[in-house]
């Protein structure tokens, strides 16, 4: 993972660690990446914070204000007129805020959960029963939760019922998704460069699965990422929507209405922002 995400990143060179030591032990590491935002010549490069460790030791001793005051400072040196973060946890964002960092922005995440109740109406559905019994039994009662690769196939068999404009696949198309994505209207908004070195490198986290819908006829006109954690609890159940991108609003309903067809009793979880009205 950390050789995916610094070491093969297209953006950051040399990677951006920080490291702390203590009598040669190290204590805390902390790591940020480049990002492009803009488009053409109006583009600029930001760091966002990213991994934070800090030896169980070392805790809630001071170590992490004079590790920030640090960082700031020498990437002031270098240049850097910004630095972001995305998905900081309560701990780190209430550390940021009394360092100083500001609020520019909020986006909330929003659910798609599987309950019961609503499964109780497809009880006539002898599919959907079949896929209850055959996760509900062999996961939970018999604790044999199935494979990743499993689950692949399964999702891959379900894609009979999508629309024939919309196709399923495992694999990013690097160069189509960067001409769709420079097509895009960025509506003056900070966007992050995704070319196609960007799509190469992205969908290759090892922590990750992915999967990709992509809307097309003469060429492709929308697309939208699912992304399940792997190693975890939950993994192949619960799915991030990574990307949602679209001609039109159209064309991002119908590749929702597909995932949601697609994974059906399974949860999704999309960020507003990435929503129309």
């Amino acid at each position: 993972y950390l050789q995916w995400k610094y070491l093969e990143s297209p953006y950051s060179h040399p990677p951006i660690l920080y490291l702390a030591l203590h009598n040669e032990k190290l204590i805390a590491v902390r790591g940020f990446y480049e990002w492009l935002f803009g488009q053409n010549g109006d583009s600029f490069t930001a760091l966002c914070s990213a991994d934070l460790v800090i030896h169980p030791e070392y805790r809630s001793k001071g170590l992490y204000p004079e590790l920030m005051d640090f960082i700031m400072s020498d990437l002031h040196d270098q240049g850097y007129p910004y630095v972001l973060s995305f998905s900081a946890g309560p701990t780190a964002l209430i550390n940021a805020l009394a360092l100083g960092w500001k609020v520019i922005g909020r986006m909330k995440s929003m659910r798609k959960q599987f309950y019961m109740r609503p499964v109780t109406k497809k009880l006539t559905d002898p599919v959907t029963v079949n896929k209850l019994i055959d996760r509900v039994v062999k996961s939970k009662i018999l604790k044999r939760p199935p494979k990743p690769m499993q689950i692949r196939e399964e999702l891959r068999r379900s894609t009979d019922n999508l629309p024939a404009h919309i196709e399923f696949d495992y694999d990013p198309e690097p160069r189509e998704m960067a001409r769709l994505i420079s097509r895009l209207d960025a509506y003056d908004k900070i966007v992050l460069i995704r070319d196609e070195k960007y799509f190469r490198w992205r969908y290759k986290n090892p922590l990750s699965d992915y999967f990709f819908l992509y809307w097309r006829d003469s060429e492709l006109r929308g697309y939208l990422v699912a992304q399940t954690p792997l190693f975890m609890a939950g993994s192949m159940s619960n799915f991030n929507v990574l990307e949602l991108e679209g001609e039109s609003p159209e064309i991002k309903r119908e590749l929702m209405e597909a995932l949601l067809s697609l994974l059906d009793y399974r949860s999704i979880i999309i960020w507003s922002g990435m929503l129309d009205e």
